[in-house]
């Protein structure tokens, strides 16, 4: 896999390659992706929109669906509402992120830290598809753990954090993402009820 594929504007086909490129080359990735041009909204319309759908649609499907633990109206309204609040998470995740950069020697850059939020969360949003079946959660975390290697691997090279202070960086910004779940949760259960909890 050529790594420029990773950071050219992508051409028909070439997604797939990305993701493959960010999953199994991290180190050698985020380099390049620093590099590319910041857009905003087509990082979200491109990446996080998609990726993002993967968990709460799976859940849709496992939980109503095959296995009719919830009733389809109640996961589809709750798979709608987390996906929002997945989209507006991944903003307010970054702002946290560039804000904490300074205090751990970095840039205090939201352009570059939407980045690193949006590709680290890559494999939490792919590992969601395990969420099918639910006996399989235990893959989806391990997705999530990876996720938070991907931040570690990233954060010296898009947001310029000492490379010794990355990993307690990463737990920071892992610590405000668990809040922010936390806070989604507690949200979508207050709104549908008890009956959508563990549909975030």
């Amino acid at each position: 896999m050529d790594v420029d594929m990773a950071v050219r504007p992508l051409r028909d086909g070439e997604f797939l390659g990305r993701l493959k490129a960010l999953l199994l080359s991290p180190k050698r990735v985020w380099g390049p992706l620093a590099g590319e041009d910041s857009d905003p909204i087509g990082l979200y319309l491109r990446h996080v929109l998609p990726l993002a759908a993967i968990p709460p649609l799976a859940k849709l499907l496992g939980w109503s669906w095959f296995f009719g633990f919830i009733s389809f109206g109640t996961g589809a309204a709750a798979a709608a509402l987390s996906w929002g609040l997945s989209l507006a998470g991944v903003a307010l995740l970054a702002l946290i992120a560039a804000r904490l950069a300074r205090h751990f020697g970095g840039e205090e850059r939201f352009d570059r830290a939407l980045k690193l939020i949006a590709y680290a969360a890559t494999a939490s949003w792919l590992g969601g598809v395990f969420r099918l079946v639910p006996v399989l959660g235990i893959l989806s975390l391990l997705a999530n753990l990876y996720s938070v290697y991907l931040l570690y691997c990233g954060a010296p090279q898009l947001l310029a954090i000492p490379v010794e202070r990355a990993l307690p960086y990463s737990a920071a910004i892992t610590a405000a993402a668990l809040a922010l779940y936390i806070a989604c949760a507690a949200l979508v259960t207050a709104l549908l009820g008890v009956g959508a909890l563990g549909m975030t």
